[in-house]
This record gives C-alpha cells, structure tokens and sequence, in this order.
C-alpha cells in the first residue's frame, strides 16, 4: 500500500503523461500537476462530530488564516472555570498536535484560556474542550460568549520527534551569541 504522499505524487506523474499523450500545452500540464501537488500541504484528519448539526472547525477567511475556529456547543460552568464544549473529537496523522489558542477579541476581556497554547496530542480521542478563567472572579464579568459562538482558535502543526545526544561537559554545548542570557537578557531597546 502506498503512503498518502506517495499516492499523490503518482497521481501528478499520470497526470503528467496523460495530458502529454493528449498533446496539451506545456501549461497546462504545469497547471493540473501544480493543482494535484498541492495536496502534499493539507493535512488529513479525522473528525467525529457528536451531532450531524455541529460543523467541523472552518478557516473564517480561506487558507489566508493561520488558525480554524472552534464553536462551543454547549457551556458548562464551574465555579473556578468555564468549560466550551466543542462536541468533535479527532484523530490527528502521528507526529501531529492540535494546538488551541484564544480569539483575539478575548483581550478585552478579563477571561483566558489558562493553559495557552492547549495542546491536543496525536493519541488522544476526547472532546476537545476549551476551558477558560477569569483574571478576578467569574461572577465579575458576563461571559463572552454563548453556545454556537466561535470561543477559541485552533491549528493542526506538525512535529519532529527528538532524539536527545546527551555530551558530559557543558562546554560541549556549541558556544552562541546569546550565552546563558535568560530573562529580560536582550533589554527592552
């Protein structure tokens, strides 16, 4: 069986042959196999849906936005925390997260989402929830949003698994312009 990427690359391949016995143009073969090729950038996952009504998370302006929305399905209230249900639960490829970030009209707001970003491993198949607090109390502020709303942002990222080659003298770490300069080290000009 073939890998994903390797199905689409066959795929560009026939393409390719098909439209040259079919004598087209040069640019239009550039065309079909420049439009199949481009499904090597999309990710596949996998998405239940908990009700047929509930979408899955949408880019609101096409692929010109970094992240998708999440809508809350229904809210559960604590009395340290919010809790947005997003009633979907998904299978991301492995060596993937999901990684779940606040809308930005939340700044205006006392509320956050506590554990920015939110990190959805490869492996795990719950609901994705989205859980916020508030900067002084909950009973403070009336909650942003409401059940259907768009509460959180959210973005599929791909990782590189770590092999760590462990040296035995700190001076086997290459030397590099910033040093061991931490916090505030770079000043505030």
């Amino acid at each position: 069986m073939l890998s994903r990427e390797s199905e689409i690359i066959s795929r560009a391949i026939c393409a390719a042959i098909d439209g040259y016995n079919q004598h087209f143009h040069i640019h239009e073969i550039e065309d079909m196999v420049s439009g199949i090729l481009s499904d090597l950038d999309k990710v596949p996952v996998k998405i239940y849906c908990e009700s047929p009504e509930y979408s899955v998370p949408e880019y609101a302006h096409g692929i010109e936005d970094a992240c998708m929305d999440l809508r809350a399905r229904w809210i559960e209230r604590k009395p340290d925390r919010i809790i947005c249900h997003t009633g979907i639960h998904i299978e991301l490829p492995p060596l993937h997260q999901l990684n779940i970030y606040p809308r930005s009209g939340l700044a205006h707001t006392g509320y956050y989402i506590p554990n920015t970003p939110g990190i959805g491993d490869s492996g795990y198949r719950g609901e994705i929830l989205v859980v916020f607090c508030h900067t002084q109390n909950l009973n403070r502020e009336e909650f942003p949003y409401k059940e259907g709303d768009r509460v959180a942002q959210c973005q599929v990222v791909k990782y590189q698994e770590v092999i760590w080659d462990r040296v035995n003298f700190l001076n086997d770490l290459a030397p590099s312009k910033r040093g061991d300069g931490g916090y505030g080290s770079t000043g505030k000009k």
